[in-house]
């Protein structure tokens, strides 16, 4: 059922190169994940085993609370924004027609739509549609994706399954964070930046790995020269005692 009786369900066009004029593919706004085809919005599909966990997704400090803030984690579009109270995560699709929540504005502690003006409080129930002789009946019918969130560390982190509760994710994980780098974030809460990059954290970890690309890829910065350049020697760590 959709929140407003008698409005169509919502679709989606896609369409391929050279291949005509695009589809359309129906999708229930409420829909288990289970059910859904393999068609369906990223924020319906099921969850990965990597989503049970805590994730940074964006640096706090300066971070402006007026608006929402598009975030992707594992695969997921994600808004992030403030009810006044806490950063508060969802996915990045309306209830109503899936448009992205990221467009819209933050008002009255809640997160409207720009597309019909449907508004969500911090828990991810419909508060308002503007178009319903109850603007303020929405109710449960209505409920966008809601992520559990954490600040700290000058971070936002977010628990990747949707369908957890706060007291599960906070009892399944402590979030990583070393003591040093709670440290440094305490003495300087400014000091970190962020830098989205077009690849996976796989491909990012190799190259963290691989010192020899440096003298090449880093010529000139901190004595670095591409003249350096050649093999390796490598020892094994100590064994531990």
């Amino acid at each position: 059922p959709f929140p407003s009786p008698g409005f169509p369900p919502p679709a989606t066009l896609t369409s391929r190169s050279g291949a005509g004029p695009p589809t359309v593919r129906m999708f229930a706004a409420d829909a288990s994940a289970a059910e859904v085809s393999s068609d369906a919005p990223a924020q319906l599909r099921p969850q990965h085993e990597l989503a049970k966990a805590w994730w940074p997704v964006i640096l706090t400090h300066g971070l402006d609370r007026s608006r929402p803030h598009p975030v992707q984690l594992l695969g997921q579009s994600l808004v992030v924004w403030h009810d006044g109270a806490a950063w508060r995560c969802f996915a990045d699709a309306c209830a109503h027609r899936f448009a992205p929540l990221s467009e819209g504005r933050v008002e009255g502690g809640c997160l409207q739509c720009s597309y019909h003006g449907w508004s969500f409080d911090g828990g991810g129930g419909c508060a308002r549609v503007p178009q319903a002789q109850q603007p303020h009946a929405a109710g449960e019918r209505a409920r966008v994706g809601a992520f559990q969130t954490r600040e700290e560390a000058g971070m936002l982190w977010v628990w990747g399954d949707a369908a957890s509760t706060a007291a599960e994710a906070e009892a399944a994980l402590p979030l990583p964070l070393s003591p040093l780098l709670r440290q440094l974030c305490e003495r300087s809460p400014a000091a970190g930046f962020q830098r989205d990059l077009p690849y996976g954290y796989e491909l990012l970890g190799e190259n963290l790995l691989d010192v020899s690309h440096l003298p090449f890829s880093h010529h000139g910065v901190g004595g670095l020269a591409r003249e350096a350049g050649g093999s390796l020697e490598l020892r094994p760590p100590p064994p531990s005692p």
